[in-house]
């Protein structure tokens, strides 16, 4: 028989309902998989030919019933183990060059991932998602296993070898958002009102470390929804891919914390973020960083950033808010507790939760030898560890 152009619908629905044969396979019956196997492939040849070179595959996407996608981070975060628990292979079929496996994943739809054939080991390259593809349940799904709150490490380097890792944040009850409730309260308004009208935000947080400024945003963000902070560092190395992974999580906010402690950030990395906010105005970024000269001027403009918030010194009130909220309620608060807030006046609420964590197993003089030498660190930005010197000692 002389295959014609008319018969590529029929050579397309043999590729559509061939995992269907292939489930009632018996799975221990290896010779008549693999001749139904060499089937598909002789049918997405022939398919091909009849095309004008395009498989079966990638005349769907022509037709655009699906949409392809080759984003590293993409591919690490579809082989998390969330959704691997909620996958199953159904058919594989492969060419000389290639090999198209598809995955079953739960009730949301399949997937169809192409591996190179031009390298040994066979990797993925990219994958296909069908337009029924219900990817807003799936990641929905996966939104709930982090009550919607984490936090997202990656790794640098080639496609293949990126790490991508999401951890879940527990704040907790924090007393330094009780001492900020009201300024929280004034940007959570602020900013309900730039999302009401599409208008995307973003914000630059400037303040020493331990301010509190990525716990304020990471407040400010729960109140809309969903929230995934990341390291400058790693914003730097992977911020094209990063753009394309927040598309898909649509959080409602990005925090991206010690952009100063990024020295490779350019201004111009942000150009990759531009289309992506265009499309998702409803999200907010927030940059967070600790010394504002390191940063380049034009990174600051309008449109770059659209608002500074600046992390201060903290009011006598604050202070006292934080030291009272982290000491157990039957704490006394006599004479000797004042001149420890007198004396905390410049410290951040990083150093104020530590005073009160020493307070409850160390006397107040041996907490303010620890003052002392938390007055002297404090500007350095490092981190003080409670040993008393010799001097200390001796006193």
């Amino acid at each position: 028989m002389k295959f014609k152009h008319e018969h590529l619908h029929q050579v397309k629905n043999v590729l559509t309902f061939t995992s269907r044969i292939i489930e009632k396979i018996p799975k221990k019956d290896d010779t008549l998989l693999n001749k139904v196997l060499k089937g598909v492939s002789i049918v997405d040849s022939l398919y091909e030919t009849l095309n004008a070179g395009k498989s079966g595959i990638e005349s769907m996407i022509d037709t655009k019933e699906c949409d392809y996608v080759n984003s590293g981070l993409i591919l690490r975060l579809l082989d998390h183990e969330i959704f691997k628990e909620n996958m199953k292979e159904e058919i594989r079929y492969f060419s000389e060059k290639d090999w198209v496996k598809i995955y079953t994943y739960r009730d949301w739809g399949k997937l169809y991932y192409h591996y190179d054939g031009r390298n040994l080991n066979y990797l993925v390259s990219g994958f296909w998602v069908p337009k029924t593809f219900d990817l807003e349940g799936m990641f929905s799904y996966f939104w709930d296993q982090y009550n919607g709150i984490m936090s997202l490490k990656t790794s640098g380097g080639e496609l293949y070898s990126r790490l991508l890792d999401f951890r879940a944040i527990d704040l907790g009850d924090d007393p330094w958002i009780g001492s900020a409730a009201g300024r929280l309260e004034d940007f959570v308004r602020g900013h309900a009102r730039f999302v009401r009208d599409g208008v995307s935000r973003t914000y630059l947080f400037v303040g020493k470390p331990g301010t509190g400024k990525s716990t304020f945003g990471l407040r400010a963000g729960q109140r809309f929804g969903k929230v995934i902070r990341v390291d400058a560092e790693q914003f730097v190395h992977n911020h094209s891919d990063i753009g394309v992974l927040m598309s898909y999580l649509e959080p409602n906010f990005l925090i991206v914390d010690d952009l100063d402690r990024a020295p490779s950030f350019k201004p111009s990395m942000l150009n990759s973020f531009a289309e992506f906010k265009e499309e998702n105005p409803s999200i907010g970024i927030i940059f967070t960083v600790n010394d504002e000269s390191k940063l380049d001027s034009a990174f600051k403009r309008p449109g770059r950033i659209d608002s500074i918030l600046d992390f201060c010194d903290l009011e006598d009130g604050d202070r006292m808010a934080i030291l009272k909220g982290y000491l157990p309620k039957d704490f006394s608060w006599g004479p000797e507790m004042d001149e420890i807030l007198n004396m905390t006046e410049s410290l951040s609420p990083a150093y104020l939760k530590e005073i009160a964590i020493q307070l409850r197993y160390e006397s107040v003089g041996e907490v303010k030898k620890l003052i002392h030498r938390m007055m002297k660190t404090a500007s350095e930005n490092t981190v003080v560890v409670w040993k008393p010197s010799k001097e200390e000692e001796e006193d």
